[in-house]
């Protein structure tokens, strides 16, 4: 081999060590950041005329198992769901159980009432008890304005992880088209395919989602049901936020301004039609909004229908058919219960808040004035009407109190909190799985990368080393 060859095998081969090197530090350096996979340098030995031509560095390429990411991506989008829905009945049970709750209310009044049927003289007992009555309603018109709030959540939560779906696709659209450019070109495409991995993951966590390759390295993007969402051009997913959300509004039932989920005119929100989404976590905020809401929403109205209805019995209420509850200050209509429990109010004639007088609840709503301090009839028949087993509101099934139901629903959505809460543990624990095996597959080996670097070093030394034999020999030719 000529001088001139040698020199040339060497430089290359410090070329191509220095390329090594540069990838290997980076795999080092980005060995805990999430996602990433590791890369490694194509390289070959050039022959030429049957001699060696030195080292061709190849493009960059990066460690891949499309199945093993398929995988994680769909529990991801699982996990998405579970955890947000699990959040919102956690939450709602959290409503129904805790020091405020309408068990505790009810039970309050009930004991209130007692009071002022053992002591019917005592006024202050009188206004503990009006108290503790405004206090239930207080209770049911909270737990109707935090079930409204959390649909208002939930859709705001929904408007940005669209927002963020898009402004994703919009970036694959432009990393596919430099991927093209750089395969086409012969160079390396790692690093624009990682960083188009990270935006499908960002996808991923809030549609579930199942990629296509094309042309030139370029991906198409589909939701698992196959509507497409980018394939060469991404297309703009639709919602509109609601900032208000009032208890008749449903939008699975068309009740209502509330928004749906389309790409290119296909409706994507849950229940709507077989290519609706399945998963992800905007699925589960619909559900939220949608369905875990206004099911709470619906039990808690038919709790406080039963509630105002059991003082609306004979002999307590008004000659105009009030009780100590009203629906907005009117009476009770069984066909309008929808959104009750956010009307819940007191009956003014015995709220001294509203002009009434507290020894109503002892000489009747329609007396013009007190009567006789030792009667106890009617606040009997309010504690008999409160204390006894009627027929279950809502999905409850067994004859109870208005405490014993408040404190039934409280169970009932312990146990769904619960369930979901069990249900999306055992989504994570699959995700967890399923990362750590992606990771061991495509992440950084810390060991092995540390190995590659010392032996670059002993091949950039080899290669430096030719270099200086070489320049010496041109050295001693020079001096003959």
């Amino acid at each position: 081999m000529s001088i001139g060859g040698a020199l040339s095998n060497a430089v290359s081969g410090m070329s191509a060590a220095t390329r090594r090197a540069e990838v290997a530090s980076n795999n080092i350096a980005n060995a805990s950041t999430e996602g990433y996979a590791t890369q490694r340098v194509l390289t070959s030995h050039q022959v030429v005329h049957g001699r060696g031509g030195g080292v061709m560095v190849g493009p960059t390429e990066r460690t891949t198992d499309p199945q093993l990411t398929a995988g994680r991506r769909g529990a991801e989008a699982q996990a998405g769901a579970d955890t947000a829905q699990a959040e919102a009945a956690r939450s709602v049970a959290d409503l129904f159980n805790g020091s405020s709750s309408l068990f505790n209310r009810l039970s309050a009044l009930e004991n209130n009432l007692r009071s002022v049927s053992e002591a019917p003289e005592s006024s202050a007992l009188q206004e503990r008890a009006v108290a503790a009555a405004g206090d239930v309603a207080t209770g049911f018109n909270n737990v109707s304005d935090a079930l409204s709030t959390f649909r208002v959540d939930a859709d705001a939560e929904i408007s940005s992880a669209v927002s963020d779906v898009n402004a994703a696709l919009k970036q694959i659209e432009k990393l596919n088209g430099e991927i093209s450019y750089a395969q086409v070109g012969n160079r390396s495409a790692a690093s624009f395919e990682q960083a188009r991995d990270d935006q499908i993951d960002i996808i991923a966590q809030h549609i579930p989602i199942r990629t296509m390759k094309r042309d030139h390295g370029q991906l198409a993007i589909l939701t698992d049901t196959g509507v497409t969402m980018l394939d060469g051009k991404a297309q703009e997913l639709s919602f509109t936020r609601s900032p208000i959300i009032t208890s008749e509004m449903d939008f699975r039932n068309g009740v209502g301004p509330l928004s749906g989920l389309e790409v290119n005119g296909t409706q994507l929100a849950p229940g709507e039609g077989t290519q609706a989404l399945t998963g992800g976590k905007i699925a589960g905020l619909f559900e939220v909004r949608d369905g875990i809401a206004v099911a709470a929403q619906v039990e808690v109205d038919a709790l406080a229908a039963d509630v105002v209805g059991r003082f609306e019995a004979s002999g307590i209420s008004g000659a105009d058919g009030r009780g100590m509850f009203t629906d907005g200050g009117t009476a009770l209509d069984t066909s309008a219960v929808q959104g009750l429990a956010g009307r819940l109010s007191v009956n003014e004639r015995v709220d001294p808040g509203q002009g009434g007088e507290v020894w109503r609840i002892r000489d009747g709503l329609d007396a013009s004035a007190p009567g006789s301090v030792s009667a106890s009839q009617r606040v009997t028949a309010m504690l008999d009407a409160m204390t006894n087993a009627r027929p279950a509101p809502g999905s409850l099934s067994a004859p109870d109190s208005a405490s014993g139901f408040a404190a039934m629903l409280g169970s009932l959505f312990e146990q769904r909190g619960q369930g979901l809460e069990d249900r999306a543990a055992t989504s994570q624990g699959r995700l967890r799985s399923l990362e750590d095996a992606e990771s061991g597959v495509i992440g950084v080996d810390l060991d092995r990368e540390v190995q590659k670097l010392i032996l670059i070093e002993q091949a950039y030394a080899a290669n430096a080393r030719v270099i200086e034999v070489a320049d010496r020999l041109v050295q001693r030719l020079l001096e003959i």
